[in-house]
């Protein structure tokens, strides 16, 4: 009994010392923890160099926060990840990095490039190949054989029988002349002779055929009718003889042409004529022959520039052999130009164009930027001058030479590690940050175009003005995402338009107030129907544009309006509206980038009605 005692109070000892054992442990092991993660922590928030935003790199902050453009959340930027030898548009990347971005680049090099043109003609019968035939005398047409237009006619067939008292009198003479060489004497033979082929002349000149001659010789009597037969083929184009007139010598009774040679017409813009010459080669295909190309020459381009259209007229020469195009055909085409070093079609220059593919470049409005690997590694950013776009990529006019590596796959992704790292990139080129930032080689105008303002009545004013309260409703909504209270604002308007008393309105603003109603009226329609925020925000921006126009030259505006403008809209191409407050209240991100914008003009009211 005493031994069981014993061996319980073993057992409870040995539990208690292994549960302190574990509390002591836990307490310091998580003491050692929180030291390592409060000591790692220090080290990671010394290592942070600035807080910047990863869509305006411009932007330098000691802090983190609120990007003042756009209203993002700031990102860290480390000491650790700046190289200290990179310049200020260099990149350096590992092995690693290079192999995760799939960088890929290709040697800048000359050869041989095509510019290519599309253009759509019709086809025309060559008006070389182009015949009339005509009734070599006058008369009464009794027959015509042939009626249909488009049929074949053949050198030699009959086309017309006609009734003509000017042959029927030379055929006559002719029998006359014929019956006194039989008869005369020998001193009058050669008298007679002549008399003969005088008249057989006549008959000949008069467009009949040996044959006829001698048959009417045979028959020793005139016929009324004469036939007319052709004296050249082709396909009837036009039949300008009707039976039963009369016609005069030299009367046009038939249209022909051979179509084994055809001309094609196109249009080409006079913006496009640097392109076009004569001589150069054009590809054409059709819909009556789908993957069959015809070729052609180019052999004439008009002179003159129609002043409607603003394009020139060019035609080319196209084999038809094969018979298998027609007049008034419609066609595509293709001109080729070859192309020389300066990215102008080939004045005969040796020297062949610099290349790059299609996907080297970063475009951005008016500049362009390729990334060139220096060496293993090492990337620079670089602004290039390009020429014109051909079939094997882009021509280089300024900024690379010839045997230099360019990225094609991957440069995107290292603009963005270098506009990350506030260094120059596509969007940013360097320099102090600006207080509106630029996108696409974009600069918004902070200086308003001055509108011509119209004379215009209280009465005129007062029945518009709710377009621009209105219009306001409709950013406010639209910047709020609420797609539904946008449509439904801009239907109201819709309705109200009917009540503008343009008849309040003289001549001259009436006709420009027309223009600019039409506008508004197909944009709220736009909105008022649309099925997504994007398409709504879409409409919105032609419609700001031409409030904007009402405000200034009709002075809509009661109150102050203040104009703002995004860069970042529409794929960075940039977009203005109106508001009625400052402080930026995007219409085109919403909720995603309320704060992108900035104010660029301020329109106050103008008042009084009748002034100019």
């Amino acid at each position: 009994m005493k031994t069981l005692n014993k061996n319980k109070l073993i057992v409870v000892v040995g539990v208690v010392a292994l549960v302190v054992g574990l509390l002591v442990g836990k307490s310091f092991g998580g003491g050692v923890n929180v030291e390592v993660k409060q000591s790692h922590k220090k080290e990671v928030k010394e290592d942070i160099k600035y807080w910047t935003c990863s869509m305006h790199p411009q932007i330098k902050a000691d802090k983190k926060g609120l990007c003042p453009i756009c209203g993002m959340e700031l990102i860290p930027v480390y000491n650790s990840s700046e190289t200290k030898n990179s310049g200020d548009w260099e990149l350096t990347l590992s092995e690693t990095a290079i192999k995760l971005m799939s960088v890929e680049t290709v040697k800048v090099k000359r050869g041989d490039a095509y510019h290519t043109l599309s253009v759509f003609g019709t086809i025309s019968a060559s008006e070389e190949k182009e015949s009339v035939l005509t009734s070599w005398f006058g008369g009464r047409i009794d027959k015509l054989y042939f009626e249909v237009t488009g049929e074949f006619l053949r050198k030699g067939s009959k086309i017309a029988d006609i009734y003509s008292p000017e042959i029927y009198k030379a055929k006559k003479e002719l029998i006359e002349a014929f019956a006194s060489l039989k008869k005369s004497d020998k001193s009058l033979n050669k008298y007679t002779r002549l008399r003969f082929k005088a008249a057989k002349k006549k008959l000949k000149l008069l467009g009949l055929r040996d044959s006829q001659i001698d048959a009417v010789l045979k028959r020793n009597e005139p016929k009324q009718h004469v036939s007319v037969y052709a004296e050249k083929s082709g396909y009837i184009l036009k039949k300008t003889a009707t039976e039963g007139i009369y016609v005069k010598k030299g009367a046009p009774l038939y249209k022909l042409a051979t179509l084994d040679k055809l001309w094609v017409f196109f249009d080409v813009y006079e913006s496009d004529l640097i392109w076009v010459k004569k001589g150069e080669t054009v590809d054409f295909t059709t819909d009556s022959y789908p993957g069959k190309v015809f070729k052609g020459k180019i052999t004439f381009i008009d002179p003159v520039v129609n002043p409607k259209t603003r394009s020139v007229r060019v035609r080319a020469d196209i084999d038809n052999s094969e018979g298998l195009l027609k007049p008034d055909m419609f066609v595509r085409g293709t001109v080729y130009s070859r192309i020389s070093a300066i990215g102008l079609a080939d004045s005969g220059s040796s020297e062949k164009p610099l290349l790059i593919p299609l996907s080297a470049p970063l475009i951005t409005g008016k500049r362009a930027v390729v990334y060139v690997e220096k060496k293993k590694g090492d990337f620079e950013g670089r602004e290039v001058i390009l020429g014109p776009k051909t079939d094997k990529g882009y021509v280089v006019l300024k900024g690379l030479k010839e045997g230099e590596k360019v990225v094609v796959k991957g440069n995107f992704l290292i603009d963005s590690e270098l506009q990350i790292r506030a260094k120059r990139s596509m969007m940013y080129q360097g320099g102090e940050a600006p207080s509106t930032h630029n996108h696409g080689g974009m600069e918004m105008e902070k200086k308003a175009k001055k509108s011509t303002q119209l004379k215009v009545s209280n009465e005129f004013k007062k029945s518009a003005e709710f377009l621009v309260e209105d219009y306001l409703k409709i950013q406010k909504a639209l910047s709020k995402d609420n797609l539904e209270s946008a449509k439904k604002i801009a239907r109201d308007a819709l309705k109200n338009i009917k009540g503008i008393r343009m008849e309040a309105l003289e001549a001259k603003p009436h006709m420009r107030w027309m223009k600019i109603q039409n506008a508004v009226k197909s944009n709220l329609e736009g909105i008022g129907n649309s099925k997504t925020l994007s398409e709504a925000r879409s409409f919105f921006k032609n419609l700001s544009e031409e409030i904007e126009k009402a405000s200034k030259e009709f002075k809509l505006n009661s109150k102050t309006v203040y104009k703002y403008f995004c860069p970042m809209a529409f794929d960075n191409k940039g977009a203005y509206w109106l508001q009625d407050k400052e402080g930026t209240e995007n219409p085109y991100f919403g909720s995603k980038m309320f704060k992108c914008g900035s104010e660029v003009e301020k329109l106050k009211p103008i008042p009084g009605g009748e002034s100019k």
